[in-house]
């Protein structure tokens, strides 16, 4: 299966594939807060697992923000 660039996707994919890095990025959000709750109940150091989690969410994150940037360029050209 051939990977497609966001400019090659329709509005409609372009919004589906948003929901879905949405959903994950809120699933990676909620798992992160888990493992920094039980850190911190646990008495360990857990800045470096703040980190982690900051780099996680990151790429996932610029990816939202591009689909939205593109939906919106794609919207305007219409």
């Amino acid at each position: 299966m051939q990977k497609k660039k966001y400019t090659d996707l329709s509005v409609p994919e372009l919004k589906k594939l948003q929901k879905v890095f949405l959903g994950i990025f809120l699933g990676l959000v909620i798992l992160w807060i888990i493992v920094l709750s039980m850190m911190y109940y646990n008495g360990k150091s857990f800045a470096t697992f703040i980190a982690v989690a900051v780099a996680t969410l990151i790429p996932n994150f610029i990816n939202i923000l591009n689909i939205s940037n593109q939906i919106k360029q794609k919207e305007k050209e219409l």
